[in-house]
């Protein structure tokens, strides 16, 4: 039996790989090639550097950001709120890629030194940056890392997480003053306690060891500023208990209140350095003596009075 001669489809109509040729059943007819689309060739462009290739990671432009950031001071001086500032800060780190978001904080840091609205957007990015929910920790980290590759080491500074410089592992917390609730209540109870407007009740809650308490007494009217001064200032003090306040737009907008913070070992680094941007002149300088906390803080109230 003879084979196929040289040239002639192979038996059942099939194409020989790279032929170009076709069985009668299924290829094309005559003059029809051209339809058939030829498989796209990868040319030397494709693999060349940019900007003759396709741009890889390309680092987003400092004078775009800095029109954002522009941007962002002027609409956070409208807002009178607070709350509302943080949610605006959040939500514009959300709308950008990491490696917008390293650089918009990096030029927001800058243009906030000017800008008459600047201690409000760097309070607002305090909050945004300590509230998990508006700021999760995956966007967070991935703002850290770019901060990092980009060299922002003031951007990396505020986004690290450091914990506390005092730790409690070998000490205890003192027990609840005689007469406190803390005693012989439970936690559901000392919480509900926290919300009702009895202030001889409030002042036993005060050093309640609880964050949960903490954050069902910070918003209760009756509340003054004295009172979160002696939890802020309490040592030891549960680093979580002292989050409470540092997340509380209604206590953390006092200079007291930030100071205390500021100058407590047992609150976490990462807060005191945010911090650290708004104080005043004044605090700075005792910020920068004070022996007892992380000398990152030390150095950073530095920094910031040799530039201010």
């Amino acid at each position: 039996m003879e084979g196929p001669e040289r040239g002639d489809p192979p038996p059942g109509g099939e194409a020989l790989p790279g032929s170009g040729q076709a069985g009668s059943a299924a290829g094309p007819a005559d003059g029809d090639a051209a339809s058939v689309a030829p498989a796209p060739v990868k040319g030397p462009v494709d693999d060349a550097p940019w900007p003759l290739g396709k741009p890889q990671n390309i680092p987003p432009q400092p004078e775009s950001m800095r029109g954002r950031a522009e941007e962002m001071l002027r609409r956070l001086d409208a807002l009178s709120e607070p709350y509302l500032r943080t949610c605006l800060v959040a939500e514009s780190l959300r709308a950008v890629t990491w490696e917008e978001g390293a650089v918009l904080l990096a030029e927001l840091l800058q243009t906030a030194r000017t800008s008459p609205g600047g201690k409000a957007a760097r309070l607002a990015l305090t909050l945004a940056l300590g509230d998990a929910e508006l700021v999760p920790a995956q966007l967070a980290s991935g703002l850290l890392r770019e901060a990092q590759e980009r060299g922002h080491a003031q951007v990396a500074a505020l986004l690290a997480v450091r914990g506390a410089y005092g730790r409690l592992e070998n000490r205890r917390l003192p027990p609840p003053p005689p007469g406190s609730p803390s005693r012989e209540l439970t936690l559901g109870e000392r919480r509900a306690l926290a919300r009702k407007p009895d202030r001889k009740s409030l002042e036993k809650l005060l050093l309640d060891p609880e964050p949960m308490v903490i954050r069902n007494l910070l918003p209760n009217p009756r509340l003054i500023e004295q009172d979160v001064l002696r939890i802020a200032s309490r040592r030891p003090c549960r680093a979580d208990v002292l989050s409470e306040i540092a997340g509380s737009p209604r206590w953390i907008c006092r200079p007291s209140i930030q100071l205390a913070l500021v100058l407590n070992p047992y609150n976490r680094t990462e807060i005191s350095l945010r911090l650290v941007e708004i104080l005043p002149r004044s605090s700075l300088r005792q910020v920068a003596q004070e022996s007892a906390i992380d000398p990152l803080i030390r150095e950073a109230a530095q920094r910031v009075l040799e530039r201010s």
